[in-house]
């Protein structure tokens, strides 16, 4: 329900719905109860548009973490881009760009997977029918 009021702009009902029912974690300390990383990272989105660019920037930082640690190359790339606007939308045009730079092999090493595993499947596909 929290994303359709994210879809259709309306952050801060988005936001209350989340934390009443979230309220099981803390959301102002460390996260470590949260079992879902990209449940912080709406919640980090929900704080970009609402301009409360410090509280988006650490809820990012510990997505990315947590994606970084599973391996999730496709979520890491969505926090990395969400991350390196709200340091633009701060100002800070320096961590933007650094944050950015190796976007680029995350992205390459994703294409090269799925265009990998495409292969694959249609080279089974010709075995399977001779």
């Amino acid at each position: 329900m929290a994303y359709r009021y994210i879809e259709n702009g309306l952050y801060k009902k988005a936001k209350t719905l989340l934390s009443e029912n979230l309220s099981w974690c803390n959301f102002n300390e460390t996260f470590q109860i949260c079992p879902e990383p990209i449940t912080i990272h709406t919640l980090g989105v929900i704080d970009k548009e609402l301009g409360d660019y410090d509280d988006a920037i650490r809820k990012f930082e510990f997505s990315l973490s947590e994606f970084t640690f599973f391996k999730d190359y496709q979520s890491l790339i969505e926090v990395s881009e969400d991350l390196s606007e709200t340091y633009e939308k701060k100002g800070d045009f320096q961590k933007s760009l650094a944050i950015l730079k190796p976007i680029q092999a995350f992205r390459d090493s994703l294409e090269f997977v799925n265009l990998k595993k495409e292969i694959e499947k249609i080279e089974t596909r010709i075995i399977h029918n001779n």
